[in-house]
């Protein structure tokens, strides 16, 4: 169950944590 957990977590939050470097990218540029 915890395995399944981590593997959800992380499709979850890898993707998330590109958005938000993305975000904060754009931010700095401008």
């Amino acid at each position: 169950f915890a395995s399944l957990l981590y593997f959800f977590y992380f499709l979850v939050l890898i993707p998330l944590l590109g958005w938000v470097e993305t975000k904060l990218l754009l931010v700095y540029i401008e």
